[in-house]
């Protein structure tokens, strides 16, 4: 049985203008996290 692991990483960079708090900056990472997984998968299926 063939097994393998995918990771998927989202970043985002501090911005004053944009963030008003950490929180902010992890929900931008998150969704870069997301964008990359479905493009991965978009990838995958092709």
């Amino acid at each position: 049985m063939i097994s393998s692991a995918i990771f998927s990483i989202g970043y985002a960079i501090f911005d004053p203008n944009l963030d008003s708090a950490y929180d902010n900056v992890f929900k931008r990472a998150d969704a870069e996290m997301y964008k990359a997984k479905k493009a991965m998968k978009a990838v995958r299926e092709d």
